[in-house]
């Protein structure tokens, strides 16, 4: 750039070169409450879902973590894939639903947090029925009635209504 400068009478002339410093941007979750869902049961290493962290900086890379209080769930620190942990079991029954809180790093030290909420769906369990005995006495009386016992995991009215039936 040309700079002049002038009292009014005489001027004299530079050349000024401007120069711009690029100055590191912090990351940013496109979404910082996402949620997803997943089914009760599932085996270990299901994916649950993925958050994205966008980063203006072109050079710049990006590493996740997730803190679970409940030790259920890991996150791919490279691509931001939830999924769930080995030796975790997820029961609708005994828990529905999840919070996790996920946080990128940038390679300049910037961050970023997403409270992610991770929904669970309830599915039809076999219902348990053991072997059992039941005993009457000889000189029991007609209409004497016995219990049959039976479980079901689940707590769901349209899931939890047992049936039995004598073959």
């Amino acid at each position: 750039v040309k700079a002049i400068v002038t009292d009014g009478t005489l001027s004299d002339t530079a050349i000024v070169k401007i120069s711009l410093d690029d100055t590191p941007e912090p990351p940013k979750f496109d979404d910082h409450t996402p949620t997803f869902t997943v089914d009760e049961n599932v085996p270990a290493g299901t994916s649950v879902g993925f958050v994205v962290a966008t980063d203006v900086d072109d050079d710049d890379t990006q590493n996740y973590s997730i803190g679970d209080p409940t030790d259920t769930f890991v996150i791919d620190s490279v691509t931001g894939e939830i999924t769930v942990k080995a030796d975790s079991t997820i029961d609708y029954e005994k828990k529905n639903e999840y919070t996790v809180t996920v946080v990128v790093i940038d390679k300049y030290g910037y961050t970023d947090t997403a409270t992610v909420t991770i929904n669970v769906n309830d599915l039809n369990e076999t219902p348990d029925i053991p072997d059992q005995t039941l005993t009457f006495n000889e000189n029991d009386p007609v209409g004497t009635t016995k219990v049959v016992v039976a479980t079901d995991p689940d707590t769901a009215k349209a899931f939890s209504t047992l049936t039995y039936e004598l073959v």
